[in-house]
């Protein structure tokens, strides 16, 4: 069993036991009688070092400088990917990236450290069931797009870009039923 296998395989417990079944409404509009409250892993203490350390394994052969998206679901992963990177000796900054520009201060809609032009960042997600948020728009040199969760493996919505569709690769940590990690190419 390889590294990332195993480190999988000691997040699996803490995945499965917050997926609820009932009706539920997904951001995309559409309903689902599963839902994976990622949040309850990437939040919880154990679960979030445990993502980190499944993220950077997914990345060793990567250079990155940065791992971010959109808040709120990347927030708890970016933080947890940036100290457990540090920690380790190979750091990866975080950022955030808000749904609208704030109003005072800087008026930023990144926030964290600036990178320079060029920077390979990736993008993560708690879930991603259709991708419609995390595909419109990825920022320059986006090496990947990561989810804890990826439901479907839609491609991206009509309404992206080509560099989008024949962007980044999509990875999610675990895919459909939660018990495998795939590499999805985002290019349909």
């Amino acid at each position: 069993m390889s590294e990332l296998d195993t480190l999988k395989a000691e997040l699996l417990p803490l995945v499965r036991s917050v997926v609820k079944r009932g009706t539920f409404t997904l951001a995309s509009g559409k309903t689902s009688n599963v839902y994976f409250d990622a949040r309850e892993v990437t939040l919880n203490a154990r679960g979030a070092y445990q993502t980190a350390r499944v993220i950077l394994a997914m990345l060793r052969e990567e250079k990155v400088d940065a791992i971010g998206g959109l808040t709120l679901g990347a927030d708890p992963i970016a933080g947890a990917v940036a100290a457990v990177s540090a920690q380790a000796g190979r750091p990866i900054h975080g950022f955030i990236v808000r749904k609208e520009a704030k109003a005072h201060g800087m008026g930023k809609v990144v926030e964290g450290p600036a990178l320079p032009a060029g920077a390979r960042v990736v993008v993560v997600d708690d879930v991603v069931t259709s991708g419609g948020s995390e595909l419109l728009s990825p920022p320059p040199a986006t090496l990947m797009m990561i989810s804890t969760a990826a439901i479907t493996a839609a491609p991206p919505p009509a309404s992206a870009s080509s560099s989008v569709r024949d962007g980044p690769t999509c990875c999610g940590v675990f895919v459909g039923a939660f018990t495998r990690g795939v590499r999805l190419p985002i290019a349909g």
